[in-house]
């Protein structure tokens, strides 16, 4: 599940995995600096993760999504 991380540098980050149709997953992270937009993010992240999960999502849907969100 995604996770949110106090980064030193560049202020939270949410680590992720996102699960492809033709198997295996792939580790990501976002970097925010602000506190409410990295939880406002994790929100959306954590519905990507989970569909893609389920095999809900094709590859160029969960590509479209994560460059999508606001950062």
């Amino acid at each position: 599940m995604a996770a949110i991380y106090k980064h030193t540098r560049d202020g939270f980050q949410i680590h992720y995995r996102i699960y492809f149709p033709q198997g295996g997953w792939l580790k990501k992270y976002r970097a925010v600096r602000d506190k409410k937009k990295a939880y406002l993010m994790l929100n959306d992240i954590e519905r990507i993760e989970i569909l893609s999960q389920q095999m809900r999502l094709t590859k160029e849907q969960i590509i479209y999504a994560l460059n999508h969100l606001v950062t």
